[in-house]
């Protein structure tokens, strides 16, 4: 379900997407964009973090990020959702969760420090993000920024990734970073759903 796209999405997102990328990091090359879908549960509330069975469902509203690679380790992050909300850290160094834990920006932090941990040799990125879906509402915002962002960073570097691999390292994100002992139904969704079903 999520996807790199040209102009597969909404012509007004990508266009705000992209003026908000232009105006923040500059002409250049073209930024791309990648979508990221929240979930609806259909059956079997509170049984993925008890090794019981559940039934999700991807849905249309999305985090959506405009991103482009840079040529040096620093990840530079804005987010349209927020004021004052730009992120930077470098690749190079040690990640280190931000206080509060609850912060957006451990969301990011975690799945980049996770994916290095798997071996995934990243590259720098700079990046706009925007969500049609509402945080807190449970619909999986959270796991959207982590699959979103997971997919963003390994793009830049040219790289590729299972969705199941990617669904694991951002269970580790939310837990390690975020301090939320989720379970894997969320980010499996997100990351390997497919339109028009569901999955058990």
């Amino acid at each position: 379900m999520n996807h790199l796209i040209n102009t597969q999405c909404h012509p007004t997102t990508v266009a705000n997407l992209q003026n908000r990328f232009s105006k923040t990091f500059g002409a250049g090359e073209h930024s791309k964009i990648v979508i990221a879908p929240g979930r609806v549960n259909l059956i079997g509330e509170h049984t993925d973090y008890n090794d019981g069975l559940v039934c999700p469902m991807a849905i249309e509203p999305s985090v959506q990020i405009a991103f482009r690679a840079r040529s040096d380790s620093k990840v530079i992050i804005e987010s349209m959702q927020f004021e004052d909300s730009r992120l930077e850290f470098d690749l190079k160094n040690s990640i280190e969760p931000t206080s509060p834990q609850h912060d957006w920006s451990n969301y990011i932090k975690g799945i980049a420090s996770e994916l290095i941990k798997a071996g995934y040799k990243l590259k720098g990125m700079e990046a706009v993000l925007s969500s049609t879906l509402p945080v807190g509402a449970g619909l999986s915002s959270s796991a959207a920024v982590e699959v979103g962002m997971g997919l963003a960073l390994v793009h830049s570097a040219k790289l590729s990734i299972d969705p199941m691999q990617l669904a694991h390292l951002a269970v580790n994100a939310e837990r390690n970073f975020a301090g939320v002992n989720v379970g894997i139904m969320d980010q499996t969704i997100v990351a390997a759903g497919r339109r028009d079903h569901a999955m058990l």
